[in-house]
């Protein structure tokens, strides 16, 4: 149902492998952002077609430089889908980042958020649903049984969505 015309994700991986395959069939753009080089070029190298990604480097040791990322965007970037997994060493809803957030989503967008098993990612998943009138869809983990993710839809949309 939704063919995203550009995707940017915080952390990258199997997301990025994942939604480079569906973005083949739309023709979208993924920017995957990531802090570490040698995980992102070993992603890079999993793409059928890396042609659809571009990469950001954007060393996190004590989290994202999310102001200094916000100047890579313009304030008419406002992505179809948003995908936050990382960084993996620091906090993913700093105050930064949250504004970053906040100017990258509208009421249109579908954001997945992981790992809301932990008190402040799914807090800050609760606060950015409401402030963009999304509808936030809990999910489990199927292999790891304490793990959680959140999607925030918009209302109306199913939470039963397929990227094509």
């Amino acid at each position: 149902m939704v063919k995203p015309a550009l995707v940017i994700e915080f952390g990258s991986g199997v997301s990025t492998i994942a939604i480079a395959e569906a973005l083949r069939v739309s023709e979208g753009c993924l920017i995957s952002i990531d802090e570490s080089m040698n995980w992102s070029e070993n992603t890079r190298r999993l793409l059928s077609d890396p042609a659809r990604v571009v990469f950001i480097w954007a060393p996190a040791i004590g989290g994202f430089d999310y102001t200094l990322l916000a100047k890579v965007f313009s304030p008419k970037d406002k992505p179809e889908l948003v995908i936050v997994d990382g960084p993996s060493v620091a906090s993913r809803f700093s105050e930064p980042a949250l504004r970053l957030y906040s100017e990258l989503l509208s009421s249109q967008s579908i954001c997945a958020i992981d790992d809301t098993d932990r008190e402040q990612n799914d807090k800050a998943a609760s606060q950015l649903a409401a402030r963009f009138s999304l509808r936030k869809v809990d999910y489990g983990d199927p292999i790891y049984i304490h793990h959680k993710y959140s999607m925030l839809f918009p209302s109306d949309l199913s939470d039963g969505i397929l990227l094509a």
